[in-house]
């Protein structure tokens, strides 16, 4: 017991010397101890013990480069927004620009995210966010596309949604929140070679994920990052906007405020195609949805009311194509004040 102790307080013993005292101090423990074992059973515990140590050690090793992995993406989150209140700190308190410095140096000696660090210190420390009240999923970009795939909302059910949409060789279409730019690739590979897809998204992350993934799959592609109440077009612009799953993310007014942007850069004649929550069509999906009837981000999907609010907005009319798994809703909204014969 004296060596375990004498183990534990030397500074500069390692991992496995200490591993080693230990079993060697069961070992004599177990040795010594007649009434529980016999002469040279004590060997048989030990090491089942010992492997249930390295059993551990290795499930501690891989869960300890899991939780790196999601605490490095967060931390490289909210690294931009702790550069910016240290930048201003300096601003406020007239310290000098090289103090500054390496405040933001310190900060950003963290080990796995040097990378973040912009050494320079004349370069301008901000967040690349568009200012926006929607909610943004920046940090769940490196594994969104995983998360849609085990809710069901894979490349299949992508497909599908997009059929309605009728994309033809030739059309220009903007995708509205386009996340990793799954759809947006998808519509790309419709209109080419003359046409062009356009994907943006509030989310650096999101934007960083889709040039990587269309580059990877030398898909024709492009992604920028904006929002949807401001959109960076000039008016008649595209013939198709898609706006998947992302109106729900929007308060009411900017909600509302989005629409009124899509019809401008639509041209005339153009189609918005919606998917998003609706309805609810069996009691199953009311008992999971009820508390979204609480939010007023959401309000308006469960309840059905969300057609009124595309009528406000300019569009005229509004088909329901398809209902998916009694939740979520398909729908085109047109431009035009009446639907042209080619393209019903």
């Amino acid at each position: 017991m004296v060596k375990l102790i004498n183990a534990l307080i030397r500074p500069s013993t390692t991992r496995k010397s200490l591993l080693l005292e230990f079993f060697y101090f069961l070992k004599m423990r177990q040795k010594t101890s007649k009434k529980c074992f016999g002469p040279h059973s004590y060997r048989e515990p030990t090491l089942a013990f010992e492997n249930w140590i390295k059993a551990l050690a290795t499930k501690l090793r891989s869960a300890l480069q899991r939780s790196k992995f999601v605490f490095g993406h967060i931390a490289q989150e909210f690294m931009p927004i702790l550069r910016g209140r240290y930048s201003r700190l300096c601003s406020d308190t007239n310290r000098e620009p090289a103090r500054c410095s390496r405040i933001v140096r310190t900060l950003t000696r963290v080990k796995g995210l040097r990378s973040m660090a912009k050494h320079d210190s004349q370069a301008p420390l901000e967040t690349s966010f568009p200012k926006t009240r929607g909610a943004t999923l920046n940090w769940v970009a490196p594994f969104y596309d995983f998360g849609c795939a085990l809710m069901g909302l894979g490349q299949r059910f992508r497909k599908a949604s997009l059929r309605p949409a009728a994309l033809r060789p030739g059309e220009k279409v903007l995708d509205v929140g386009c996340g990793t730019g799954v759809l947006t690739r998808m519509a790309a590979d419709a209109v080419n070679p003359q046409g062009e897809a356009v994907g943006i998204d509030p989310a650096p992350k999101m934007i960083e994920v889709a040039r990587r993934n269309a580059a990877r799959t030398n898909n024709a592609a492009k992604f920028r990052l904006g929002v949807i109440e401001a959109l960076p077009f000039e008016d008649d612009s595209f013939d198709v906007v898609l706006a998947t799953l992302m109106l729900h993310h929007l308060p009411p007014d900017l909600k509302w405020q989005g629409l009124r942007e899509v019809y401008r850069v639509l041209k005339p004649g153009g189609r918005l195609l919606i998917v998003d929550f609706d309805r609810p069509a069996n009691l199953l999906w009311w008992l999971i949805f009820w508390p979204a009837l609480l939010h007023p981000r959401t309000r308006a999907h469960i309840t059905g009311r969300f057609v009124a609010t595309l009528i406000q907005a300019g569009f005229d009319p509004v088909d329901k194509a398809r209902n998916w798994k009694a939740i979520l809703g398909v729908w085109i909204a047109w431009k035009s004040d009446s639907r042209p014969h080619d393209r019903c």
